[in-house]
């Protein structure tokens, strides 16, 4: 199959899905813990280098070539790798990130692919949400998203900014408020359901780390 770096503009199709229940679970999590990390960026905006001279050239990361395969790789008719792969590395099913891209993409300019003044085309709206998803899904640092999704460090930076703040501005209302009570008889219905009546949230404990836990001597510390 010839791949050949000459991609243009392309609109994907985008399902929405039947899964509301597990869309809106996910999406309330993923804006609780973007609003968090927002204290983590310094309130001054940082400064670009911009065009000078003695500036190194900017590397030419084929932004097109690699959008195409990022959509063959996920969201083609026969994608390389299926719904699985996506949400362990995403966190989320492509029908969520096809709404969260579509919903951001309306709400800030910055996502939508433009041309610069030579005609090439940028970073698409799935590039910089793919990259700013997977950084707060799996931690993965700015340098380490460039190869993948063709996004400099700063340019890295500055899309997971922007992608708090517009997750908090779209879904803030929504997801970010004190719960009705329509809300509190949706999920006492949901967790009832689950099994476990009369709870309305419960906290990640998988990760806390218990050093008493008891195990073989010198070895305490132990996940969860």
């Amino acid at each position: 199959m010839d791949l050949t770096p000459t991609i243009g503009a392309q609109r994907w199709s985008r399902p929405w899905g039947s899964s509301n229940e597990l869309v809106d679970d996910s999406v309330e999590l993923l804006a609780i813990e973007m609003l968090l990390s927002e204290d983590s960026y310094d309130e001054e905006e940082p400064r670009r280098g911009g065009s000078r001279p003695g500036k190194s050239p900017n590397i030419d990361r084929l932004a097109g070539f690699y959008a195409e395969l990022f959509h063959r790789d996920y969201f083609s008719g026969l994608p390389t790798y299926n719904g699985e792969h996506f949400r362990r590395r995403f966190r989320m099913n492509r029908d969520l990130f096809n709404k969260i891209a579509s919903d951001i993409e309306c709400h800030d300019p910055y996502f939508r692919q433009k041309a610069d003044c030579t005609g090439k085309l940028g970073l698409t709206c799935y590039q910089k949400c793919a990259a700013a998803i997977r950084a707060l899904a799996t931690g993965s640092s700015a340098d380490d998203l460039d190869d993948r999704y063709r996004l400099a460090e700063s340019t890295a930076l500055e899309t997971l900014r922007r992608f708090c703040e517009a997750v908090v501005a779209v879904y803030g209302e929504s997801y970010l408020r004190y719960p009705t009570e329509q809300d509190l008889t949706r999920l006492l219905a949901q967790s009832a359901k689950r099994g476990w009546p009369g709870m309305l949230g419960s906290i990640n404990c998988m990760h806390w780390s218990w050093k008493n836990w008891a195990s073989t001597r010198g070895r305490n510390r132990v996940r969860l």
